[in-house]
């Protein structure tokens, strides 16, 4: 598509200054006419004439790209209430050659880990038991995760430009929606790793759900002194 937006823009630029199409270069968007100062951009064409750089395009992807990375996070655990809280999180991601400005990539990395974070301790479709009506139809009753929930992301980028397009392009929207539910759970899963049951634990990991394998496991001293649970204590 590209290839053909351009040999228009060539026609186009040969067109205006009565010289050859072959006497036209293209170079980081710019249209050059060989031989003289005069260069003009796509985006300057397409704006002085509107529609005489439109065309109809097709394409077919035979071998396909496939971004891949690294997520981890550090959880606390409240022993009292079972409240599992993500207190650190870092991605590391390989979205090939990143096109748009680094920060709106980075941006879609902590909207996917925010929905990520939700998945994994918070959102749930629930039923009445009776009468199997929906009870958590609006966000009156479904729990989302809050700003107070979102720990700082630290984002890396690790890209390495794809050999299978032009452009050197990976996908990137989904990354951090599919890799922060498995990210916190194994993270919780650490944590109460000697607890019996703990390997059973399902998605939304509840305070009620964590608190019951923290009972299950070990009676904490009652002076209050190891109100966080981050990992077992030796010996245990």
């Amino acid at each position: 598509m590209v290839r053909d937006v351009a040999a228009k823009a060539t026609e186009l630029m040969a067109e205006l200054h009565e010289v050859s199409p072959q006497d036209i270069g293209f170079v980081d968007g710019l249209l050059r006419v060989k031989d003289s100062n005069l260069a003009q951009s796509v985006t300057d064409l397409a704006t002085l004439f509107p529609g005489r750089l439109d065309i109809q395009s097709s394409a077919s992807i035979n071998h396909g790209s496939f971004a891949n990375g690294r997520h981890a996070c550090e959880v606390e655990i409240d022993r009292e209430t079972g409240e599992a809280s993500v207190v650190a999180y870092t991605a590391v991601d390989d979205f090939g050659r990143v096109l748009l400005h680094a920060g709106k990539v980075q941006g879609q990395i902590h909207g996917g880990v925010a929905q990520g974070i939700g998945q994994a301790l918070f959102e749930a479709c629930s039923y009445d038991g009776g009468s199997g009506e929906f009870v958590s139809g609006s966000l009156l009753d479904y729990a989302l995760p809050r700003a107070g929930d979102m720990p700082p992301v630290v984002w890396r980028d690790n890209g390495l430009p794809c050999s299978t397009n032009l452009l050197g392009v990976k996908a990137c929207g989904e990354a951090g929606a599919s890799a922060a539910p498995p990210a916190v759970m194994n993270a919780i899963l650490d944590a109460l790793r000697h607890c019996p049951g703990a390997a059973q634990l399902q998605m939304p990991a509840r305070a009620g759900d964590i608190w019951a394998l923290v009972q299950e496991w070990w009676t904490f001293p009652g002076d209050g002194r190891h109100n966080r649970l981050s990992f077992p204590p030796k010996g245990s």
